[in-house]
């Protein structure tokens, strides 16, 4: 079976220099909401067991985390206190998680594992209910539906009841859609575009329902959405136009609220106005990286 969204071509485009981890530049390198809110979600979950232990062996809380690129956020985690799993396909982001590893404390490295290859045999190497909490940015949007739900079902028997799932998306207005969007599919979660070298398909999400729906049919129950933007150069952005990467974020997640979540994202502007003329404004406009993320957990099944 082919691996799960696009890792092949993403592989190829880390090794020609196409792509070097789009979030390094960013305010985003380091954390997101989505992170930011799965480490809370943790935490308050654990803390009602005295720590940040998983079962009666006393190991520290299991992370997976899909698409770890460059290994920024599974650094993150691993100073939080958890064990984690970087699943990376690339084998020279592979080799870039490794030597900031060596960077770490003993007792941070032996909390860091590196899982090359792809994401699906990763997680059924895994034992049933090993990790609790899963988390994938900017990935499942090169997921079609059918490996999505494949995705979420081999998840969810990875996790014990109360497991997390924190995941996103692109977003709709991201500067890669305006800039590369070509060979457009329409789904009701928002258009499928390749790019136009025709090497990567993205969903750009408009609507994030069908895709809760997803989780919801996998027994999970989503109880947070967030939208959020980044620049896309923050070093010069950030200078220019100051912009906290967490603008534009809604929670908690509701039917009513979700809906005009929908609507206000799209007053959020990919181009902001300076207070000069015309050829200012072209020159020191900023692009966004757009995102939508998702944080669900697992039920009994009887939560739908």
């Amino acid at each position: 079976m082919p691996p799960l969204g696009q890792p092949q071509k993403y592989a190829q485009a880390w090794e020609t220099g196409l792509y070097n981890g789009f979030s390094e530049r960013t305010s985003a390198r380091d954390s997101t909401p989505l992170l930011e809110r799965l480490i809370a979600g943790l935490t308050s979950d654990l803390k009602k067991l005295g720590s940040r232990k998983l079962n009666e062996n006393e190991t520290p809380a299991l992370i997976l985390e899909a698409g770890a690129g460059l290994g920024s956020h599974a650094l993150r985690l691993v100073q939080e206190g958890f064990s984690v799993i970087a699943n990376e396909y690339s084998e020279l982001a592979a080799r870039e998680i490794h030597h900031k590893r060596d960077q770490l404390t003993p007792s941070a490295q032996a909390r860091l594992q590196i899982a090359k290859g792809d994401i699906l045999d990763c997680l059924r190497s895994l034992a049933e209910e090993s990790i609790a909490g899963f988390y994938a940015h900017s990935l499942v949007h090169t997921f079609s539906e059918d490996e999505r739900k494949l995705l979420y079902t081999e998840i969810r028997r990875v996790q014990p009841q109360g497991g997390i799932i924190a995941v996103s998306f692109k977003a709709y207005g991201d500067y890669v859609q305006n800039e590369k969007g070509n060979g457009v599919k329409p789904t009701e979660a928002g258009p499928v575009i390749s790019d136009h070298a025709g090497r990567i398909s993205r969903l750009f999400v408009t609507d994030p329902f069908p895709l809760i729906r997803e989780l919801q049919d996998a027994d999970y129950q989503v109880f947070d959405t967030y939208w959020w933007d980044v620049p896309k150069n923050s070093s010069q952005n950030a200078r220019d136009h100051p912009r906290s990467q967490t603008e534009g974020m809604t929670r908690p997640f509701g039917a009513r609220v979700a809906r005009n979540i929908k609507a206000e994202h799209f007053d959020l502007g990919v181009h902001h106005q300076s207070q000069t003329d015309g050829n200012d404004f072209i020159k020191n406009r900023i692009e966004y990286r757009k995102f939508v993320g998702l944080i669900a957990q697992k039920t009994n099944g009887e939560k739908r």
